[in-house]
């Protein structure tokens, strides 16, 4: 680890860990997990009209992650409830070929139902009560809890786990057992089968909240995208260039780290000299790249955006030609009944930190028109005609 520049922890016991094996660590940092992805794990509603309290195990079948601990509980929680189903994303061999579990699952069959493998999970997570997850593998942070709180369902989950313990507000959005502890795991059960959907569904949403507030993916992957510009920076100045963003985003179908960097003398850069620092960065940053993504350097080209307080100077100074696109219409003429346009080509009269004036020509008249920063969804330099 002497020549690693960052090493990402995603809980404080793998930093401890390190530390106290005195293995080398110039910088790190702790990270919330992989994050989850809000947009794609949206809550919902609890179907109050199903009696039945359903338990998700979607997990590794194995003894670390609490699966054999499960299927040993289910006996003793149905000799007091027999409105529970436990659903088990695994597969058949996987209890066909383990002796101890498999009379179980024969003997209470129907309370025990092994789900097919599917890529959407998150129906998954919906279609139940509670995910169970009485692990005591060591996890980074796990990411089915995670997911399952954002469903807005609550969790059952180890107490005493780094990676689980983390994410567990016991009694808030789950309830929480000791590793490797039968009689704790068979009396959450037992308190989650108690409830009433209303219950469930408000421990669920304190979930949702939770992860919202400290477990956006979006956090993730800005700070990876910080320790890339970072780490990128001092290539970029060896050229005595500037960068100026590193940013995200989806194109063609492809996740993106887009690096823009920039002269700020000449405004153009050398495609030679992009070729070199892109196999520099490369070399540097390649395993801080957030996964499914690739890394993309540009400059910024004649049509450049205006980021920096800096543009919008040269813009208006340089009386440089610009286009503006708004996310709504924007009126040019109040006199007169119209419906507005998106987009205005024409030149910078003045900024400040809430609007931009511009001069524009439309249908040969020409109009001054103050446009809100915050209906701006783009503004760069053009090319007049």
């Amino acid at each position: 680890f002497k020549n690693v520049k960052y090493v990402f922890f995603q809980n404080e016991e793998g930093a401890s860990f390190f530390k106290k094996n005195k293995i080398c660590l110039q910088n790190y940092k702790i990270i919330p997990g992989s994050g989850v992805n809000l947009d794609k794990f949206p809550p919902e509603k609890i179907n109050k009209e199903n009696a039945t309290i359903n338990f998700l195990f979607a997990s590794r079948p194995i003894r670390e992650k609490g699966f054999e601990l499960l299927v040993q509980a289910i006996p003793q929680v149905l000799k007091k409830h027999k409105n529970v189903h436990f659903n088990f994303l695994i597969s058949e061999e996987d209890v066909v070929k383990n002796e101890e579990i498999r009379p179980i699952f024969e003997q209470f069959c129907e309370y025990i139902t092994i789900l097919p493998r599917t890529y959407n999970v998150r129906e998954l997570y919906v279609q139940n009560d509670f995910l169970v997850s009485p692990s005591y593998y060591r996890e980074g942070i796990s990411n089915v809890l995670l997911e399952s709180l954002a469903c807005a369902r609550p969790i059952i989950t180890t107490l005493d786990n780094a990676g689980c313990r983390e994410v567990l507000q016991d009694g808030i959005n789950g309830f929480g057992v000791f590793s490797n502890d039968l009689c704790s795991l068979v009396d959450a059960l037992d308190k989650a089968a108690s409830l009433s959907k209303d219950d469930i569904y408000l421990m669920g949403l304190n979930g949702r909240k939770f992860v919202e507030t400290n477990y956006d993916r979006n956090t993730v992957i800005k700070i990876y995208l910080d320790t890339i510009k970072e780490l990128i920076e001092p290539i970029v100045k060896e050229y005595n260039l500037v960068l100026i963003s590193v940013k995200k985003k989806t194109e063609n179908g492809f996740n993106v780290v887009e690096v823009i960097i920039d002269d700020p003398v000449s405004f153009t850069i050398d495609i030679d000299i992009v070729s070199e620092i892109s196999e520099k960065a490369i070399d540097l940053v390649n395993d801080y790249i957030p996964d499914g993504y690739y890394l993309e350097i540009s400059s910024l080209g004649i049509e450049r955006e205006l980021i920096t307080i800096d543009d919008y100077n040269r813009a208006l100074n340089e009386e440089k030609y610009i286009y503006v696109k708004t996310y709504q219409k924007i009126k040019y003429n109040k006199n007169k009944n119209n419906d507005g346009e998106k987009e205005f080509y024409g030149y910078l009269e003045s900024f400040n930190d809430e609007e931009v004036n511009i001069r524009t020509m439309i249908k040969a008249r020409e109009y001054k028109i103050t446009i809100p920063k915050s209906l701006i969804a783009l503004i760069r330099l053009a090319v007049k005609f």
